[in-house]
This record gives structure tokens, sequence and C-alpha cells, in this order.
């Protein structure tokens, strides 16, 4: 156990001090505007929510969407928050849920990995957490995608970020977390959310460089 921790911080900072030290000559891919995302996508229907700008100007991203999505107006809705960083530095990188939630007042219940087939013919594994705020009860599902790759948690994100910064010279990557009601229960309010994901990520793909 200690050494897995040990092997766990050495990554960690490795990859921050990589990162740091590439910034300055570091690819930028071009990138299409998340705001030009499909508001409409198959049966679902999304509105776009304005953030405080207390919270922008906190996470420090080159973009962000921020959209509720439902099948129909009397259905439960799924939040859609994407923050995309065009370069990663120690000082300026991608933030994590289990980081900010708590900051906002959500007690986490239960934080696991579950897998998800996000494309065809492909499994990827993706984070849960099961947060509460008083009676409140919300699902969260989130994951890290950098260059076309998914990366469930922050450890295997950062080790990513490492490789990439090392081999690509690009330290740019997303993270994409979708937040709903489980005031049905924590089966449905999955099966919503992932519903979702299923729906974008092909589409967000086009949005996320390669």
């Amino acid at each position: 156990m200690l050494s897995r921790a040990i092997l766990a911080a050495a990554v960690l900072t490795a990859g921050t001090f990589g990162s740091h030290l590439l910034q300055s000559s570091a690819i930028r891919p071009p990138l299409q505007s998340l705001a030009s995302f499909p508001a409409s996508v198959g049966s679902w229907r999304g509105a776009d929510v304005q953030l405080d700008t207390s919270l922008i100007e906190t996470l420090r991203a080159d973009d962000i969407l921020n959209r509720d999505y439902a099948r129909s107006a009397s259905a439960d809705s799924v939040e859609l928050f994407v923050a995309y960083y065009g370069g990663q530095r120690w000082d300026n990188a991608i933030h994590s849920p289990k980081n900010c939630i708590p900051e906002t007042g959500w007690e986490p219940l239960l934080a696991r990995r579950i897998p998800v087939s996000l494309a065809a013919h492909r499994r990827d594994a993706i984070s849960e957490y099961l947060i509460a705020r008083g009676p409140d009860r919300r699902l969260v599902l989130y994951w890290y995608q950098a260059q076309g790759r998914v990366a469930a948690g922050e450890f295997e994100a950062r080790f990513r970020l490492l490789q990439n910064a090392l081999i690509r010279r690009r330290t740019d990557g997303a993270v994409v977390r979708l937040t709903t009601s489980a005031w049905d229960g924590e089966a449905a309010a999955r099966a919503r959310a992932i519903g979702l994901a299923q729906a974008i990520y092909p589409l967000l793909c086009n949005y996320l460089p390669d």
C-alpha cells in the first residue's frame, strides 16, 4: 500500500513538472468552440446554463460548456459540463470534480469507477460520484478526455498528461461531467446520465482535438 502511494505521488509530481517544463514550447491545437456544440442531440434538447463569473475565473479554462439536457419538458434533466484547457501547467490544470464538488457544500457518499460503452465496440471506465446536500441526492459521472483517449481518474489522467507532454509536446485536455438528480433512485439517475453520455460522446470528439 505504501509503495503504491509513493509511486502515485512520484508520477503526479513528474507529470506536473513535465507539463510545466514543456509549456513554453507546447503545441496548442486549434479548437472548435464548445459554444457551437449541438443543443439538440438525438432525443435530447439542451439549454445553456450561465456559470458564476467567480467560478469561471477560478477554473481558468480556455473553453467551457455548461448546458442542461432533457428528453422532454417534463423529464428530469442532466447537466453537461465540459472544461477544456489548451495547455496545462502546474498552476493551471484541470480541476478534479472530487475537489470542486465538496467546496460547494455537497457531501460525497460514494465514489467508484463503472464500465460504459461510450463508443461502438469499445468499453471505457468512467467515474461515478454520488453526492448529498441535506435531503438532496445527485449522481455525477465524469471522465477526463485528452487527445482521443478517456481516463476515469485523476491518477491516470496525470500519467497521460506526462506522456503527451513528453512525446507529443501537448498538454491539452478536458474534463467532462454529467450531473442529474437521484430523487428517483441511483439506478434511474445512472441510466439517464449514461444515456446522455453515450449520445454526446461521438459529437464531443469533434470538439476536443485528437
